[in-house]
């Protein structure tokens, strides 16, 4: 009943409009993209470093893989599972002696792959970790409540698979006092919603006066519930008690969900809105597809508008949207033909040469589908700076300094800058034999006149286009370097003159500017296999 009954909450509405076949059909898809994005799962993720690939966010992925082979045993399924696991020595990340639950994610699909395989050194090195956990005396590890998602289940399903109730002791241990000490106490039986950690306990409340529910928190925490009961008897007292927690947070979420079907970022307080992904998504595929953005254009004039193609995009295609409208590509005849005395309108693409630039991004992350996840998309509000890092796109914007994104590395000085690099003939990045490299700074009509020095109020347009003078030292990490050539390009794709460069074991560096020797500004770059 109680699987029903979340299955139901994720999927109703996706259940009315179609056929279980449709429903198979798409979660293939989805599945079968992302094997092709990720072919080697052993590769490193990347968001601000790299980090070993049975992290958390990735484990949770193969929660879902061993989920969709319970109901569609492909072979392919196991075997990418098990190459991921043995990469990592069937270990948490970070080791036997890790205490850290996002750490211990990972062991769940070790024991489901035992469960299937036999395999016993999926297991062994699993109950070194929990035992070594347990021995410390201590079951105040889980003081967030995304936690008792990531490791809970890891306590319920060894308990089950070895007979030894000690483990579930723990996990429950381990449970009740996050719900019930930690910050006083993390969930209130009386909304019968969780506070993510004891940060935001009372007095702690929202800008209108509401308690603090983190959606996306709860959302683990009500996943968590149904995985750990299914690892239990009906009779005993612990599912008796997480299925009466189940119902208060059943009640919760029903109670604070919107009209729209959606809920609120924090969830009882109407001044937030968004998420969860765990009760939302199921709702928004029912309610919104097919979902289209009209008149789409960037925010101008201002400093971020060459990044706004590769945030539009990686959106676009990672929520899965089905159709972009830009406005405009053009107004008026004289725009779409060379005419000295037109001013670069931010309304027309076709006599913008950074919107251009900038929707090339675009039409990479979401037409070709290069983006697919959010870990790939990082934005820091306090710096500024944003970072792309998908197979075949990568992109950087920053005021200023050295950062890395995937495969490529940009020093950005004199201007604020976007650099963006996209394979041309579908392979990955770093075995890509043609690519295109654009590096953007701000585009503005010559003669324009602004009402402050930040250039955020226009008060009249100019004539003839400029480009903002700026440069960066781009680095490309590259399994053939050595046969790499690089063109400077201008805004048609003609090739110009050829670049100097400098080549590695590991790839190539080489420098860009928009100011070049015949006073034209450049914004492209070629880069092919000679």
């Amino acid at each position: 009943m109680l699987k029903s009954l979340f299955i139901s909450i994720l999927l109703l509405t996706t259940v009315q409009a179609q056929g279980q076949s449709d429903i198979m059909g798409t979660a293939r898809k989805v599945n079968n993209y992302f094997m092709a994005k990720v072919p080697d799962p052993t590769k490193p993720t990347f968001v601000n470093k790299e980090r070993p690939s049975n992290l958390w966010t990735r484990a949770v992925y193969y929660e879902g893989l061993m989920a969709l082979y319970g109901i569609d045993p492909s072979k392919r399924y196991l075997d990418y599972a098990t190459q991921w696991g043995s990469f990592h020595k069937w270990t948490a990340r970070n080791g036997n002696k890790t205490t850290d639950a996002d750490d211990q994610c990972c062991e769940q699909t070790y024991i489901d792959l035992y469960n299937l395989t036999g395999r016993r050194e999926m297991i062994e090195q699993i109950g070194k970790n929990l035992d070594l956990q347990m021995a410390t005396g201590r079951a105040d590890y889980w003081t967030w409540i995304d936690a008792i998602q990531m490791a809970m289940p890891v306590f319920s399903k060894y308990s089950k698979l070895t007979g030894d109730r000690k483990y579930m002791d723990y996990a429950m241990e381990s449970y009740n006092w996050s719900r019930n000490t930690c910050g006083g106490g993390l969930f209130n039986t009386k909304e019968g919603l969780w506070w993510r950690d004891k940060d935001y306990v009372p007095p702690y409340k929202e800008a209108d006066g509401n308690n603090c529910y983190w959606s996306r928190g709860n959302g683990w925490v009500y996943a968590a519930l149904v995985r750990v009961m299914s690892d239990l008897d009906k009779k005993d007292p612990y599912y008796k008690q997480l299925k009466k927690d189940f119902l208060l947070m059943s009640k919760g979420l029903a109670g604070c969900q919107r009209e729209d079907g959606y809920w609120n970022v924090s969830l009882v307080s109407p001044v937030t809105y968004g998420g969860p992904e765990m009760f939302r998504k199921g709702y928004a595929k029912g309610f919104s597809k097919p979902y289209t953005i009209t008149e789409w254009n960037f925010s101008g004039p201002g400093r971020y508008r060459g990044l706004g193609g590769i945030l539009t995009g990686a959106r676009a295609a990672v929520q899965d949207w089905d159709g972009l409208w830009r406005f405009a590509y053009a107004h008026t005849a004289d725009a779409l033909v060379d005419n000295e005395q037109h001013f670069p309108c931010y309304f027309d693409v076709a006599t913008d040469p950074l919107s251009q630039a900038s929707d090339r991004a675009s039409i990479c992350l979401f037409l070709r589908g290069d983006a697919v996840s959010d870990d790939e998309l990082q934005m820091d509000q306090q710096t500024g700076v944003l970072r792309l890092a998908t197979g075949r796109t990568c992109g950087i914007f920053a005021p200023e300094g050295r950062y890395t994104a995937g495969v490529l590395s940009a020093d950005i000085s004199g201007a604020p800058g976007t650099v963006c690099l996209s394979s041309l003939d579908g392979r990955d990045l770093a075995r890509s034999r043609h690519m295109l490299l654009s590096h953007i700074t701000d585009v503005q009509g010559d003669g324009n006149v602004y009402a402050d020095t930040e250039r955020k109020v226009l008060l009249r347009w100019g004539h003839g286009t400029l480009i903002e003078r700026g440069q960066a030292q781009i680095f490309i990490r590259h399994d053939k370097s050595r046969r790499l050539r690089i063109y400077e390009l201008d805004t048609a794709g003609r090739r110009l003159r050829p670049l100097p460069i400098t080549r590695s074991r590991d790839g190539i560096a080489f420098t860009v500017s928009t100011d070049n020797e015949d006073g034209q500004g450049r914004i492209y770059y070629e880069i092919a296999v000679k």
